[in-house]
């Protein structure tokens, strides 16, 4: 029986993702904490994508502990195939053995509620959930206009 590339593939990525969760249940907080992983979709182009691809790192050891593609065909809408992938990725890792405790993802809300109902703690991935904190400091920087303060000054 020959193997096709694809099937090599899948195997290798299968071998990989089972020896990062292993990495990570070695780590000394994993057995009273668990882990918390990142999730991000990618699409393959920037308008109306035909695959759309979220990954699951961890984020102790940002290997990839699980991985899932949708194409156009299984769900028609490119927007929403980030929840439809997350909805796959998530009990891959669980399957592999890993206590997951935490997720980290970009803003989008289907998420975040699947995330809640499955118990766990919901959290933005850094780019995304810091994006208003320099805005907050520049606003902050400007002073309080309303008691003619300008600017950062020095308190005495």
């Amino acid at each position: 029986n020959e193997k096709h590339y694809r099937d090599l593939v899948c195997e290798a990525a299968e071998k990989s993702m089972l020896a990062a969760v292993q990495e990570v249940k070695a780590l000394p907080h994993y057995e009273s904490k668990g882990e918390w992983v990142i999730t991000d979709a990618r699409h393959d182009s920037t308008a109306n994508a035909y695959h759309t691809t979220v990954p699951c790192l961890s984020g102790s050891t940002q290997r990839v502990i699980g991985i899932s593609t949708i194409s156009r065909i299984e769900h028609s809408v490119a927007q929403t195939r980030e929840f439809a992938c997350t909805k796959k990725v998530l009990p891959q890792t669980t399957f592999r053995g890993l206590h997951i405790t935490e997720v980290a993802h970009d803003t989008n809300q289907q998420v975040s509620g699947y995330i809640r109902s499955l118990g766990l703690i919901n959290s933005y991935d850094t780019c995304h959930g810091t994006k208003s904190v320099g805005k907050q400091m520049v606003k902050l920087s400007q002073g309080t206009k309303d008691l003619g303060v300008q600017g950062c000054e020095l308190v005495p």
